[in-house]
């Protein structure tokens, strides 16, 4: 076996060998000679010298121990002309007349083309994988080897999309969390104030939370705003830093933070409620040497001058809201892959959102014997029974999953599973719901109503239909998933509110899954 091990590795290493770069910590093959092998071999070398391929580059990592990790980058055959290259026959088309497709997510037509062993993080994506993404830009704007350039995307993760795009990071953490469009994390579960016109209008829906994606169309419109605010209020130009992080003014001594929570004490706040007529005159002149030096006109009464001054500032903040915004929404110089080919990986999806709709189960689980650590202990024992023996495990045979807690026993902590058992605790949720809300009647319904769309959306999410050649059946299936998906995420805001709102979960309610299917 040694020997024939040997005579193989030879063969390989004479075809596709592999190279070492001691230096970077990186084994990797050729990336030109890999991409035509791929194509010659699965039947896509005499379709790419007539039309454009698709293809899928991507990237993930994955820690090895606390201190050692690795970051693979490499392809993934999609395109449907793909064919088997034992048999000849398409790979991908599982039923012709009903274009329906199979095989799409198999590891099976993935290729790794490097892999660096390191953490991952965003300077590698700059510097060991540059070289990537500089082929793949190139195969995509001229092609090569006499082909057509190619239709690139990267279904990856959106922590990789953070990295190859420059912008994002989580929600709640991060103040514009999603790389896709201008929503803040402040904004995450707030609903519009006007519905949408693409999905809300015409079906008469009220409850919006719908955001569109940053293309040149919103930053030409967040432009025209910017424009119509500072031609509307000459005081703005006393501003003249183009920084959108600056918020005062030089020589200003007020303090306008809304979050302030003695603010109606504080005497150098806008908030401020002076109760004597010496406190009163005061703030009077305070109000009149901010207005002056806002270049702005100071008539009437305290009353008169606050309202102009709070206005002022509010607009202020309306300008610094939208030049962030446009600095979001703008491309980032370096950026590795375009928005429209940051496809998010619905499988990353799915894992990450059914983790955190078990880990606000077990919160909420958990605060119904809030202070009653006997109670909370014997719904802990219940709980990881009914997972163990009626969902994750077999026959006879008991799972050994454990709920994670904090070290006082008492918080839970984030949730992590494999996507198989996430998605067998999704299939059997009521089973849990029984035990978390065995005395109130109304939240198990909600609950398990909630899930059910949910679990509609992803399935709708999983159909592999080819609808090349029907833009009808197309918009009428991204309808029915964003009609559902809306569904699921008007019912998760109600039933946890900002506090379970995840960048998967905006993905979802925000539209931009369905902005995707469309594309």
């Amino acid at each position: 076996m040694k020997h024939v091990a040997e005579v193989a590795e030879s063969a390989a290493d004479d075809h596709m060998p592999i190279m070492v770069d001691h230096d970077e910590n990186s084994i990797m093959f050729d990336f030109e000679r890999m991409h035509k092998f791929t194509f010659e071999t699965y039947g896509l070398s005499e379709v790419a010298l007539e039309g454009n391929v698709e293809l899928a580059i991507m990237l993930d990592g994955a820690d090895l121990m606390k201190s050692l990790g690795h970051v693979t980058a490499g392809i993934k055959l999609v395109d449907h002309h793909t064919r088997d290259p034992i048999t000849g026959m398409p790979l991908f088309v599982h039923d012709l007349e009903h274009n329906l497709l199979d095989g799409l997510q198999s590891r099976d037509v993935c290729f790794p083309l490097k892999i660096v062993m390191a953490k991952d993080n965003s300077l590698l994506y700059d510097v060991s994988f540059n070289d990537f993404f500089a082929f793949f830009t190139r195969a995509k704007t001229v092609g090569m080897n006499g082909w057509k350039p190619l239709i690139i995307s990267g279904p990856q993760d959106l922590a990789s999309h953070w990295k190859c795009m420059k912008k994002g990071g989580a929600c709640k953490v991060n103040q514009y969390f999603c790389h896709a469009c201008a929503v803040t994390s402040d904004e995450c579960a707030a609903v519009n104030d006007v519905p949408c016109a693409q999905w809300c209008q015409p079906c008469g829906q009220q409850i919006c939370y719908h955001h569109d994606m940053c293309c040149d169309a919103t930053i030409e419109q967040s432009r025209r705003d910017l424009e119509e605010i500072i031609a509307s209020h000459n005081h703005l130009s006393v501003f003249e830093t183009t920084d959108a992080t600056v918020t005062t003014l030089p020589g200003s001594k007020i303090c306008y933070k809304l979050e302030q929570a003695d603010a109606t004490d504080d005497r150098g706040h806008i908030q401020y409620q002076p109760v004597t007529t010496t406190e009163k005159i005061k703030f009077s002149q305070l109000l009149d040497m901010e207005l002056k030096l806002r270049n702005m006109p100071v008539n009437g009464g305290i009353s008169t001058c606050h309202d102009a001054l709070a206005y002022m500032i509010q607009v202020k903040a309306q300008v610094i809201g939208i030049k962030a915004a446009l600095e979001h929404q703008s491309p980032v110089e370096g950026s590795k892959i375009l928005l429209l080919e940051a496809i998010p990986c619905i499988l990353h999806l799915e894992n990450r959102c059914g983790e955190k709709i078990l880990q606000m189960l077990l919160i909420r689980g958990m605060n119904n014997w809030d202070g009653d650590a006997k109670s909370q202990k014997q719904f802990i024992m219940a709980f990881q029974n009914k997972v163990n023996k009626c969902i994750l495990g077999r026959k006879k045979i008991t799972a050994q999953w454990r709920i994670p807690l904090a070290d006082d026993g008492k918080a839970i902590t984030e949730v992590n599973l494999p996507n198989v058992w996430v998605r067998k605790i999704i299939k059997q949720f009521s089973i849990l719901t029984d035990i978390v809300f065995a005395n109130n009647e109304d939240e198990h319904v909600k609950w398990n109503q909630c899930v059910d769309f949910y679990r509609q959306s992803i399935e709708l999410l999983h159909i592999q239909n080819d609808f090349k050649d029907d833009d009808a059946g197309l918009a009428l299936h991204v309808q029915k998933f964003q009609s559902i998906a809306d569904e699921f995420f008007i019912h998760w805001v109600q039933l946890v509110g900002r506090e379970g709102i995840t960048n998967y979960f905006h993905m979802i309610g925000s539209g931009h899954l369905a902005a995707y299917m469309k594309e």
